[in-house]
């Protein structure tokens, strides 16, 4: 089964309207909702007119800039958002100090999906990945069966030991307490300069997802991501896809 989901559902009027778009063309299938942004309460409203499947996009890197957010909250997301962008280590590096505000910054966000959609997300992802960083896996507080991104699978990509080998710990942590897909790709490993090779890429995703259940992920606010998802070539080849 081929998913193709887009991320941050509620970031902003543009970003909405965008994935909006997609969605009525018939090129993205689900979403990935973020919360106490500007947008986060009227893309709710047009997302259950749509009746898709949505989760929830947790956000630990940028700032909330909806009006209706705490002082607390604000504080402890700045603390999290100030560690996380210390370094590109700091993501891999458990933090005590900040535990209590990892686990205050989620669940505010977990209760404000919850009230805004009616419902308990049955997906968790996260803003620049981060729902997997090192401080959210030690302290478990995404509920063990819910479905949740693994990390990115790279195809043809050449990546260090350390990249290959963290990924693969982190992935059976994932399997073993969560539901995921077997796959999780990026649209931009289909884009090519080159139309042939795109449309060989995309014949390639397509068969593999015969067999396998594949998270395709997309910006559509990004140019480049939504002129290759409007494009013809995309749509003939996932045309036969199962979806």
């Amino acid at each position: 089964m081929l998913i193709i989901n887009a991320d941050d559902w509620g970031a902003s009027p543009l970003t909405t309207s965008k994935i909006d778009e997609c969605i009525k063309d018939g090129v993205i299938h689900t979403v990935s909702a973020m919360v106490y942004m500007r947008d986060s309460k009227r893309a709710c409203g047009i997302i259950k007119k749509r009746g898709i499947d949505t989760a929830l996009h947790l956000n630990f890197t940028t700032p909330f800039d909806s009006g209706t957010v705490s002082l607390r909250l604000r504080e402890s997301q700045a603390k999290i958002i100030s560690y996380l962008r210390s370094s590109k280590a700091a993501q891999f590096v458990y933090n005590p100090m900040l535990s209590r505000h990892f686990d205050y910054v989620y669940k505010a966000q977990y209760d404000e999906y919850c009230e805004l959609f009616e419902t308990a997300p049955r997906r968790i992802d996260g803003h620049n990945h981060m729902h997997i960083c090192a401080n959210m896996l030690i302290g478990k507080f995404i509920p063990e069966k819910t479905k949740v991104r693994r990390n990115i699978h790279f195809i043809n990509e050449k990546k260090s030991l350390f990249n290959r080998t963290y990924r693969r710990v982190i992935d059976s942590v994932l399997t073993k307490r969560y539901y995921c897909t077997d796959y999780f790709l990026h649209i931009h490993q289909f884009m090519s300069e080159n139309k042939e090779e795109s449309v060989r890429r995309l014949n390639n995703l397509v068969e593999l997802s015969k067999n396998a259940d594949i998270e395709l992920l997309v910006h559509p606010h990004q140019r480049q991501d939504y002129e290759f998802v409007t494009s013809r070539k995309f749509r003939q080849a996932i045309q036969n896809a199962e979806t």
